[in-house]
């Protein structure tokens, strides 16, 4: 996982034990917390082995107060239709509790933040997003 001021990056590996050597298709999924609105990203480059590497812009996200709040991070993996959703950062390599800070970008005209955060006590990534009053 790489944090920056407009974007954050994920890349990993995923497979399944009851599906090995089939074909996947791989998205990332945003879910807020509250509402269930939900933004789906697709691959940026599919990585040799079941790897998969995505780029997300904060401003995709949150562009308005309906989009502000808590949100989280899933995988979803398609297997010809059948298609499994999976939390992401309880398995990560490395600790980034200490490097993640709040981010702030503009959507649309209006300031928001944004703060990487590791739930507690699965530590699953999350966003916790505010409109900023300027």
């Amino acid at each position: 996982m790489e944090f920056k001021k407009n974007s954050f990056r994920i890349t990993g590996q995923i497979s399944h034990k009851l599906l090995p050597g089939h074909g996947q298709s791989i998205t990332l999924l945003l879910r807020h917390r509250t509402n269930n609105k939900m933004q789906i990203f697709s691959v940026n480059n599919s990585i040799f082995n079941y790897g998969f590497d995505f780029t997300i812009f904060y401003k995709e996200f949150v562009f308005d107060e309906s989009t502000i709040g808590v949100w989280d991070v899933f995988i979803l993996s398609d297997y010809n239709g059948y298609v499994v959703e999976k939390r992401i950062g309880s398995q990560r390599n490395g600790d980034y509790k200490n490097v993640l800070g709040k981010v702030v970008f503009s959507s649309f005209g209006q300031y928001f933040s944004a703060k990487p955060y590791f739930t507690t006590p699965y530590g699953n990534l999350s966003f916790d997003t505010c409109l900023i009053e300027v």
